[in-house]
């Protein structure tokens, strides 16, 4: 069902998605039923309610989005840009919160590990090499980094189906 949602926010923007993240946790679900959506290499993130199928907001501090890991137990949404920069932003207001450099070589994904409370995110676009960053899932602070020794991931693609 959330497919057909995705399909029809990414016609309606007009976007290249490289991927959407749907909330899940009942703070966003039932509550908000918002669809966070990476605009692609240049682009922000964008928040679209699929309820009322508008735009919600333009989120400012994010630019080449990969990647978004959203933590509703801190109010949280943290977002990945390909600069190698991480947003972090109020979850219930989608207010910027902080922003840091995580590495230089860019970013290629974020996900939160909600058993371990942390959130990993991959660095190492254009490199030969990925890293996996480990931060802390409430503040975003960096609690360490894992060289994997082997070349990132491509990122996934629009099949415009």
């Amino acid at each position: 069902m959330m497919s057909k949602y995705i399909r029809y926010a990414c016609r309606t923007l007009r976007l290249y998605c490289i991927a959407v993240v749907a909330l899940a946790a009942p703070l966003a679900s039932a509550e908000r039923g918002w669809l966070f959506v990476p605009r692609g290499p240049d682009g922000s993130l964008t928040v679209f309610d699929i309820r009322d199928s508008r735009v919600v907001a333009q989120v400012a501090g994010t630019h080449g989005v990969v990647g978004v890991a959203l933590v509703p137990r801190y109010d949280r949404a943290y977002v990945a840009n390909g600069d190698g920069t991480l947003t972090t932003l109020a979850l219930s207001t989608l207010t910027l919160i902080g922003w840091r450099q995580l590495d230089h070589a860019g970013l290629t994904g974020i996900y939160y590990a909600a058993g371990r409370r942390r959130l990993h995110a991959l660095a190492g676009a254009g490199g030969k090499t990925t890293a996996v960053i480990t931060l802390d899932a409430e503040s975003g602070a960096p609690l360490g980094r894992t060289e994997l020794g082997s070349a990132p991931a491509p990122a996934p693609e629009d099949d415009d189906d």
